[in-house]
């Protein structure tokens, strides 16, 4: 049976459809997009990141499995590169062996296009994706997980993880009863914490980005990162003023424009991980490491008063994980992954172990901030 990679497009609709439905019946718990073209990141490939889908369809055009690109600007070092992300490869192989070799085919395919690729979550390092990926020679790592808890009894009734054992419930009742739980919790944070708000530093929020986004990206770039560019056109892309869940803000220092941060606050129901609580999350934000550690305590601050009783934040760049530490932040198992590709890891100039701590990657460089 002939297989081809194609471009998905407005004909290829209906078939996407039917390999959805194919799927579900099967089991499998994720969909692809049933639109062609992306309404988040729309397929311009004159802007500074769009997203674009792929298909692999047979020679009677049965979509049998597909995959999305998220093309974005990265500065490497100081040099901009295209680099693509590898995101929600789906194929029937996952239940048919007959389609065994598609993933493999899909992933192919992605690399000839984009050598310089890299995927992001997954679930963790031990599922098939990153396995696949592993055995393509890609380079894995997890970003790490970090949370502040706010309203500490709130987390203790709320958070699933001490909630999935008789005992486990027990002690987290008890201890928020007791107030003895609660307060252990915010001396142990309290005790980390090494930053305090500084009054030459203040938030403001930002209806849409402007000049001042610029400011900032031109004045901390002239630093050796691995990062997508963060300059204002890609800002209006990645968190546009249309998404009201994304609040924007820009920092400055005496009054001057010094760094961004956007932040989410949403109301969870029966989630898996974090139960009914109001989630905070530090999604994105960019200074220079001496002015990070304000914009963590600032941004803190705000998730506070937007009511979450727990702020988390994946980071894998060193002055981020610097600044989360002194802002009492606390670290725990990560489930959310980065794989690179030879190509991209040679370019970086080494693989991850050693160049991880001068990437910058977090939720905002993959699917963006959904589930929070």
């Amino acid at each position: 049976m002939g297989l081809k990679i194609v471009r998905y497009e407005a004909t290829h609709e209906t078939a996407v459809a039917d390999f959805n439905r194919r799927l579900s019946s099967a089991g499998v718990d994720f969909q692809f997009f049933e639109r062609c073209a992306s309404q988040w990141l729309p397929p311009d490939e004159s802007a500074p990141v769009y997203r674009t889908y792929r298909l692999a369809i047979d020679d009677e055009g049965v979509v049998r499995g597909a995959y999305g690109l998220r093309v974005q600007d990265f500065s490497i070092n100081g040099e901009t590169h295209s680099v693509a992300n590898y995101q929600l490869p789906l194929s029937e192989g996952i239940f048919d062996p007959s389609f065994r070799t598609v993933g493999t085919r899909l992933l192919r395919s992605a690399l000839r296009e984009f050598p310089l690729l890299y995927s992001l979550g997954m679930g963790g390092i031990d599922k098939p994706l990153p396995r696949l990926l592993s055995a393509s020679g890609f380079d894995l790592t997890l970003v790490p997980f970090f949370f502040r808890v706010l309203r500490a009894s709130t987390f203790l009734q709320e958070m699933e993880v001490m909630r999935r054992s008789p005992l486990r419930r027990f002690i987290a009742g008890l201890s928020s009863a007791t107030k003895l739980g609660p307060l252990a919790i915010h001396a142990l944070q309290k005790a980390r914490t090494r930053i305090h708000p500084d009054s030459r530093y203040s938030l403001e929020e930002a209806q849409e980005w402007g000049p001042a986004v610029d400011e900032i990206w031109e004045r901390v770039n002239r630093e050796n990162f691995v990062l997508g560019v963060r300059h204002c056109g890609a800002l209006k892309r990645i968190f546009p003023s249309s998404n009201a869940a994304n609040r924007r803000f820009i920092m400055r220092r005496d009054g001057q424009a010094v760094g961004y941060v956007v932040v989410r606050s949403t109301k969870m129901t029966d989630d898996q991980y974090f139960g009914n609580m109001t989630l905070g999350s530090i999604v994105d934000g960019w200074a220079a490491e001496d002015d990070l550690k304000q914009l963590v305590c600032l941004a803190s601050r705000e998730l506070e008063a937007l009511g979450a009783d727990l702020v988390i934040s994946n980071q894998i760049l060193a002055s981020w994980i610097r600044a989360l530490t002194a802002g009492g932040y606390l670290s725990f198992r990560s489930n959310f992954a980065l794989a690179i590709s030879p190509k991209l890891s040679s370019l970086m100039g080494g693989p991850l172990i050693d160049i991880g701590p001068q990437c910058h990657f977090n939720r905002s460089d993959g699917d963006g901030p959904i589930h929070i």
